[in-house]
């Protein structure tokens, strides 16, 4: 009863706190407790509130410490993203859940320097679904978490807008583009998953 007492304390906290737009409160508790083990329960409870904030907040190796197994998160989104398709009926349109959930988990693990991880869960969701959604959506949010990477390009056949948005902020990341700052820009703008 205490926990769950606790754990509606927490939610409420989260929630007034993004409806209040104090989300660095927010951030700031998760930074007291992201390497707590004794804390690891709350991550796991709270990571779908806290994932979009950290997005946000351009944090994204801190999205990967919430997900210490890649493989059980990617089924977990999997899971997710059939369970919405049920309950929508087809009216989700363009909107692809587990291929954005496996963008944003690829893009993590790539931030936070766990490269192995984030070609597990690219090549495992790509072995359950090898679609041109995943594909697009693996290389736009790489790009928007600046891990675009040559070894993408594998992903961007067929696809010049993807290839030319790769090209350009990997251009960008290595100083060649015409002005970097506004390449930078300009590519993180074309890739925010809000302007597709």
């Amino acid at each position: 009863l205490r926990e769950a007492a606790e754990t509606t304390n927490v939610m409420e906290k989260i929630v007034l706190n993004d409806i209040m737009q104090k989300k660095k409160k927010t951030l700031s508790w998760f930074d007291k407790i992201k390497k707590d083990p004794k804390e690891r329960a709350q991550l796991d409870r709270f990571a779908y509130r806290l994932e979009p904030m950290l997005i946000t907040a351009g944090r994204w190796k801190d999205i990967a410490i919430m997900y210490p197994d890649p493989i059980a998160e990617l089924n977990k989104r999997e899971e997710f993203a059939k369970a919405m398709e049920k309950t929508m009926h087809g009216r989700m349109g363009n909107y692809d859940p587990f291929a954005q959930g496996v963008g944003r988990l690829y893009a993590a693990y790539l931030s936070a320097g766990r490269t192995a991880d984030a070609k597990k869960v690219a090549l495992a969701a790509l072995k359950k679904q090898d679609s041109a959604n995943i594909k697009r959506e693996l290389v736009l949010y790489a790009i928007d978490a600046g891990q675009a990477r040559k070894d993408q390009y594998e992903w961007t056949k067929g696809d010049q807008k993807l290839t030319d948005a790769l090209k350009e902020a990997l251009d960008a990341k290595s100083g060649k583009g015409k002005d970097s700052k506004d390449s930078k820009a300009k590519s993180q703008s074309q890739s925010s998953p809000k302007s597709k």
